[in-house]
């Protein structure tokens, strides 16, 4: 078992809107560990494992993954030395998250194409090597998907490993949405896929709204998940597509805010909001940024980083001056300066983006935007560190 980085990922995750020092989320999490049983069944183990895994791409979901890490150090008679398929797809979802790609890849390797686990595998493992930049062999392992899940599944997939240039795929993508299609029934065996398995990554936040599947999946209408991943893969595509044109970002908008508006907003996940909240400062809505994204965090929980970026962005461009500006520029500040000290730089694209962004250090946002491509190589990061280069 690898050892747990608890410290250090309290540590990056130190200060918040709510300004938390470090034994106030130290605090936090024991008490969140306190409520847990203090025995487990091997049924119950593992149903609370996919519990605390399910909500680590939603607000506050950082504690979740650490819960769950926790918990799996905490019961070893319970994770067995020889991890059955279930125990290596959840140690997967938890190193990527950690973004301990290669161990990832490792465990998911284990698990055999007769597992009922096998298809969620093959959908993290497509996305972890999206991450990776290896394209071919994200295209490969969607393609093994093929009449083991449904078209939209496989297509879905193939568009991410394709970097969304695929006009074909899109245009099957744009059909489901705006017609809920149904789900084929296999589709419900895309069981634990987390929100780390069908990630639809950006660098700012690697868990996408990711396909969950279950007793829903058969549902003649979309499913949630469904719904919200796809939009944002039709989403990136329209603003890639755009060229700068307004008109395409403003769509791209509307994609993702009919989303926001048919979901309760906490149950959206963090990567969601993002993008979400980059299409809204691209259209130079930056009201919308300022009073939507902090209403998803209680007085008591944390603010992810990418998120917080935002904001700051949103005052710096409406009103520089404001008090409330130079406060959120403070707040992310002091979690950037957390990050740094800690050496929490896992997500370096958030600390890249500060500096060029917040700071205007273009030295540093360099550095970093090339830090952040030494641990993901998606087309994303290469796009971004070449957005970083021609800024100078």
């Amino acid at each position: 078992m690898k050892p747990l980085f608890v410290f250090t990922l309290l540590a990056a995750m130190a200060t918040s809107v709510w300004s938390h020092s470090v034994p106030d989320i130290a605090k936090r999490l024991e008490q969140l560990l306190a409520q847990t049983p203090a025995a487990f069944s091997v049924v119950e183990f593992q149903d609370y494992i996919d519990q605390q895994l399910a909500r680590r791409a939603l607000p506050s979901g950082s504690d979740h993954v650490i819960i769950a890490e926790t918990l799996i150090q905490q019961h070893p008679q319970i994770f067995e030395q020889t991890p059955t398929d279930w125990q290596q797809l959840t140690l997967a979802s938890i190193d990527q998250y950690n973004h301990r790609f290669a161990t990832t890849l490792e465990q998911l390797q284990q698990i055999p194409p007769t597992s009922r686990y096998w298809p969620s595998a093959m959908l993290m493992k497509a996305r972890t090597e999206v991450m990776l930049g290896e394209f071919e062999a994200a295209e490969a392992s969607c393609k093994s998907l093929l009449l083991k899940a449904s078209t939209l599944v496989v297509s879905a997939c193939l568009s991410d490993a394709r970097s969304n240039q695929d006009a074909n795929l899109q245009a099957i993508i744009q059909q489901a949405r705006s017609s809920q299609a149904a789900f084929q029934p296999q589709d419900a065996s895309f069981q634990h896929t987390n929100q780390g398995g069908l990630s639809k990554a950006v660098p700012q936040s690697e868990s996408r709204a990711v396909p969950q599947a279950g007793p829903q999946a058969e549902s003649r209408t979309l499913p949630r998940y469904m719904d919200v991943w796809l939009s944002q893969l039709h989403a990136e595509y329209l603003e890639q597509q755009s060229h700068h044109d307004t008109d395409s970002h403003q769509q791209a908008f509307k994609v993702l805010d009919s989303i926001a508006q048919r979901y309760p907003a906490d149950s959206l996940p963090v990567a969601f909001w993002a993008q979400w909240a980059d299409s809204a400062l691209a259209t130079q809505q930056y009201q919308a940024v300022i009073h939507t994204l902090p209403q998803l965090y209680a007085k008591d929980s944390l603010m992810d980083d990418a998120l917080m970026l935002r904001v700051s962005e949103a005052w710096l461009h409406s009103q520089p001056r404001a008090r409330d500006a130079k406060r959120w520029k403070s707040l992310i500040a002091h979690r950037i300066h957390y990050r740094l000290h800690n050496q929490a730089s896992v997500h370096a694209y958030e600390i890249s983006r500060y500096y060029h962004n917040i700071k205007g250090n273009h030295t540093k946002a360099l550095h970093w935007a090339r830090a952040n491509l030494n641990d993901n190589r998606s087309w994303r990061d290469q796009q971004w560190l070449q957005q970083v280069k021609n800024s100078r």
